[in-house]
C-alpha cells in the first residue's frame, strides 16, 4: 500500500511511473514479454504515453489502453465521422449495445501530430443519463450524445493471437472493463477501513497502492495463454494500482472475449 497526501497532483508523471513499475513488478518475470496496461484519463500525459511507448522491445510487447481528455478540436474530428461510420458497441458478454456506438477516429484527430506515432483513438457515444446532463458540452447538448475517447496502441493489425482485437469495438471494450478496479477495488477497500486514514485535504481517504494478484495468476499458472493486464485508476486526490488482478478488479487473461 503507497500512501500519498491528500494534496498530491492526480497528473504528476513519477508518481505514476512509480506505481506502474510497482504493478508490473507484480506480474511473474516470465510473463511480462506481453503486457496490456489500462489507464484512465489521469493517464493522458505525454510523458506517461511516451514512457510506456519506451517500454516496448523487440522482446516484450507493452500494449495500453488510456482515457482522453476531449478539447475542441477532438469534438471536430468527432462531427467529421460520417454516420454510417458509426458501429453498435459491445458489451463484456459480446452482445451489442443500444444507444451505445464506437468509431475510429485517428485519421481525423488534428491533435495526433503532436503526439508520438503509432497511437489510434477511439470514440464512443453513448445516450446521456440524468447525471450527465449538467456537464454536456454544447456540441454533445446539441447532438443528444454524450462522447468519451480512448487513445491506445494496439495496432491496426491488433493483438497477436487474438482474433478481432483490432476492431474499435475490442479496444473500447476492454477499456470500459478497467472501471470495475474502482467499483469492486477501491469501494472495497474503503468499506473495509480505508476511509478512516487520515487526508491532509479533506475527509476522503489518501491515495492507495494495493495488489491482487490471486485470480489471473492462477489462471496464468494453468497454462493459459494471453496477456496479463494491470490496471492503474485515479482516486480522490492521487490513484491507485492494480496488478496481475483478478477479473473481479478489473485486470486479467486478456483473450478473444475481452476479459
Amino acid at each position: 500500500m503507497l500512501l500519498r497526501p491528500g494534496n498530491a497532483g492526480s497528473n504528476t508523471f513519477t508518481d505514476h511511473k512509480e506505481v506502474l513499475a510497482a504493478a508490473l513488478r507484480q506480474v511473474p518475470a516470465r510473463f511480462r514479454g506481453k503486457i496490456l496496461v489500462r489507464v484512465d484519463g489521469v493517464g493522458a500525459s505525454h510523458d506517461l504515453i511516451g514512457h510506456l511507448l519506451s517500454l516496448s522491445s523487440p522482446r516484450k510487447t507493452m500494449l495500453f489502453t488510456c482515457g482522453w481528455t476531449i478539447m475542441d478540436a477532438d469534438e471536430d474530428a468527432i462531427r467529421q465521422v460520417p454516420a454510417a461510420a458509426w458501429s453498435p458497441g459491445t458489451a463484456q458478454d459480446g452482445s451489442a449495445e443500444d444507444d451505445k456506438d464506437v468509431a475510429e477516429i485517428t485519421g481525423l484527430m488534428s491533435r495526433a501530430g503532436n503526439w508520438p506515432g503509432g497511437l489510434r483513438w477511439i470514440a464512443r457515444r453513448v445516450k446521456p443519463s440524468r447525471r450527465h446532463l449538467r456537464n454536456l458540452t454544447d456540441y454533445e447538448k446539441a447532438t443528444g450524445w454524450k462522447y468519451s475517447i480512448t487513445c491506445t496502441n494496439i495496432p491496426d493489425s491488433g493483438i497477436a493471437g487474438v482474433p478481432g482485437s483490432h476492431h474499435p469495438q475490442y479496444i473500447d471494450t476492454v477499456h470500459r472493463e478497467h472501471a470495475v478496479v474502482e467499483t469492486a477495488g477501491v469501494r472495497a477497500a474503503k468499506a473495509m477501513g480505508l476511509r478512516n486514514l487520515p487526508s491532509i485535504i479533506s475527509s476522503y481517504p489518501p491515495p492507495v497502492f494495493d495488489v491482487h494478484d490471486a485470480t489471473a495468476i492462477r489462471r496464468v499458472a494453468r497454462g493459459e495463454r494471453g496477456y496479463l493486464a494491470p490496471s492503474i485508476t485515479q482516486m480522490t486526490g492521487g490513484f491507485g494500482a492494480r496488478a496481475a488482478c483478478g477479473d473481479a478488479v478489473g485486470c486479467g487473461v486478456m483473450d478473444g472475449s475481452g476479459r
